[in-house]
């Protein structure tokens, strides 16, 4: 049996900042799935609520998400000021 570490966050976003934050999202999940410690990265976002997002990341071992979050994509994506 193949083990993965799962992180799932959640993002509520104002309804403004929707397509933006989507747009964002895919941009980094297209990025972050040619990495080697990430076995899958989905974004959903839900249909009711449109600024609704939920992201799926499948990591192949625990230690994938700190070389993950050291990118360059998802600096640009989640650390901005």
């Amino acid at each position: 049996m193949t083990s993965v570490e799962a992180v799932t966050p959640s993002l509520c976003v104002c309804s403004l900042f929707a397509g933006g934050t989507e747009a964002a999202s895919l941009a980094n999940a297209r990025a972050s799935i040619e990495e080697p410690g990430i076995a899958r990265f989905d974004v959903l976002q839900d249909l009711a609520t449109p600024a609704t997002f939920v992201l799926v990341e499948l990591f192949r071992t625990a230690d994938a998400p700190a070389p993950h979050k050291a990118t360059a994509h998802y600096g640009a994506t989640w650390c901005r000021r």
